[in-house]
């Protein structure tokens, strides 16, 4: 799940971008290292307190250069957990930043 707005500056070369995504980081169950039919149906059917448990995400904004040769993004984005019980959790590694990350994002798509 992704959303991005984006607001142009010079509109072929410079954007301004606020987005907002999220993803489940959700492993099925194996045992001893190979995948199981009844263990994945109980799990799927029996857990579903995990299914909530590791949804992450991030918000942030930033600068886009859409310029074809050199499609690069600078970001700056706080990141997120879903937390079960309610509300969201920041999460980050260091408190004297605010827990703001940097993101260089090379963006396009290429066939």
């Amino acid at each position: 799940f992704s959303l991005e707005y984006r607001i142009p500056i010079h509109e072929q070369f410079v954007w301004l971008a606020g987005f907002v995504d999220m993803v489940n980081l959700l492993s099925g169950p194996t045992v001893g290292g190979s995948y199981d039919e009844y263990e994945t149906w109980k799990f799927w059917n029996e857990d579903y307190a995990m299914l909530w448990e590791n949804w992450y995400g991030s918000v942030g904004f930033g600068i886009q250069l859409t310029i074809p040769q050199l499609p690069l993004s600078f970001y700056v984005v706080k990141r997120f957990k879903v937390n079960y019980h309610g509300g969201f959790e920041w999460v980050g590694t260091s408190p004297t930043t605010g827990n703001l990350d940097f993101v260089l994002s090379i963006v396009g798509m290429y066939f």
